[in-house]
């Protein structure tokens, strides 16, 4: 998985132009097919040529910085330049806490919950993982509703643990409230989870 800040993708030359038209704020550094080739970029001759060769692929080199949604000691969540969510799990128990909501979100996923993130890569190594964009964090919601989207939410047997306004977010897309960080979630059906009851428990017995 590329690093959180920065992606590689390899397209072929055929595709180039609509790529640059659709992301003009990509910055492209044409790799030309050897070195003596007449295409090469210089002074006189910036590559331009070298996006139409038969055969080339480019690498481009997205220097785009992601839009940061969160940054603590816990978690630093980013928005990608394709809308993919980045979060990287921090701090204490960040292993369990990543653990525990890739198994919440995966098994929302089994039970087809349509307002949650979709996984779309997890790395355990780096404690990371992208996921589809659920849209914007809302700035405020009323009670009843909010009370109504969680419960809502245990109708496809997860417990959000979390149940507040800083974890919904509002997808135009949908037309709805959507729930997003599940890493103090709990599974009903079996019981799998992690609380914050939990976490300060285990962080006193450190």
């Amino acid at each position: 998985m590329p690093k959180l800040g920065a992606a590689t993708c390899f397209l072929k030359s055929s595709h180039t132009t609509s790529v640059v038209r659709q992301f003009p704020q990509l910055q492209a550094e044409a790799i030309p097919p050897n070195p003596a080739s007449k295409n090469r970029p210089s002074a006189n001759n910036p590559g331009k040529e070298s996006f139409t060769t038969k055969g080339v692929q480019l690498a481009f080199h997205h220097k785009i910085r992601m839009r940061s949604v969160k940054d603590t000691k816990r978690a630093r969540v980013h928005v990608g330049f394709d809308g993919r969510v980045h979060k990287r799990f921090l701090g204490p128990f960040a292993a369990l806490r990543f653990q525990n909501e890739i198994r919440a979100l995966r098994y929302l996923e089994s039970k087809a919950c349509p307002f949650v993130p979709s996984i779309l890569d997890e790395d355990s190594g780096e404690l990371s993982m992208i996921t589809t964009n659920c849209g914007t964090i809302v700035d405020s919601i009323s009670e009843d509703r909010l009370k109504a989207l969680f419960e809502e939410l245990e109708t496809f047997g997860v417990r959000h643990g979390d149940p507040f306004a800083r974890n919904v977010t509002y997808n135009p897309r949908l037309g709805r409230f959507c729930v997003i960080d599940f890493e103090f979630s709990t599974i009903l059906e079996t019981g799998e989870g992690l609380t914050t009851d939990d976490l300060e428990r285990r962080m006193k017995e450190q």
